[in-house]
Order: C-alpha cells, then structure tokens, then sequence
C-alpha cells in the first residue's frame, strides 16, 4: 500500500462494489491501515455501502465498527431511501452505546424518516426504556431550543 501511494496510487479510487482501501480498513478493523490512509488524503466519500455497514454495526452489536466508521468522517445523519439514519437504527435496536456515541458525532435527535418517525419514535415502539429515557430530555431540550 506504501509503495502504491508513493507511486501516486488514489487513495480514494473506488471499486465495483462502492468502497475503496479506507472502507475496507475500517471494516475489518485496521487502524494502522485507517491512519495512514487519512493522513494521505483518504475519505469515505463516494463509499456507497456506508450507510449500510453503519446499520450493520449497530444490529450486530459491534460498536466499535461504527465508532471507526464515525473517527473517519462518516456521515451520523447519512440516510437510508427511507430517510431513516443510523441513530433510528440504533434506537429501534435499543443499542444506547450506539446513540451515545452517534448523537456525540453529531446525529440530528429530531431528524424524521418518510413515515415523520424519529429516533425516539423508534426506541418507543420498540419498547427501548433505557434509550428512551436517554433520548427523551435531550428532544425535549433540543425542541425548546428551536422555539426560544
């Protein structure tokens, strides 16, 4: 990879199926592949399969994927043809380490999906307690915000 970069190689070159060398380290858990990477100019920009490996994560549990997707400027307010982001899926799942960390890299708590659902609406039809009580004074706070 070195001597490709030093060559000119694109860091950012994307392949057949959307993703290139930086999607493809923070999938499988390279960090010294993520870093170098950025540091030459790497991006998930044009990285189709972003939103997707972001919901993954989250369904399997697997944190720690997300939290390198978000380290490497993944998008938390990236959205599905729904509308719905990776916060309605980490609320639907009841993953509160998953809200925690999405809401810290910026997720918008009132962003709504197609059908006007948010993230809470989410957590609370799937009965979610822990997350709902998480999220529901940071929309209340967020909402008198938007009024005063």
């Amino acid at each position: 990879m070195q001597h490709l970069i030093k060559a000119g190689g694109d860091v950012n070159a994307v392949d057949a199926f959307g993703t290139n060398a930086l999607f493809g380290a923070i999938k499988f858990g390279h960090e010294h592949v993520v870093e170098y990477l950025m540091t030459h100019g790497a991006t998930l920009k044009g990285c189709q399969p972003v939103v997707v490996e972001m919901a993954n994560s989250i369904v399997n549990g697997e944190v720690a994927v997300l939290a390198r997707f978000l380290r490497a400027g993944a998008d938390p307010n990236v959205t599905f043809f729904d509308t719905r982001s990776p916060l309605h899926v980490a609320a639907a799942e009841g993953s509160l380490a998953a809200v925690k960390l999405l809401l810290e890299a910026g997720a918008d708590v009132l962003k709504a999906d197609r059908w006007g659902h948010t993230a809470l609406n989410d957590a609370i039809a799937s009965r979610a307690q822990p997350v709902i009580e998480f999220l529901e004074p940071i929309v209340q706070a967020v909402r008198s915000a938007a009024v005063d």
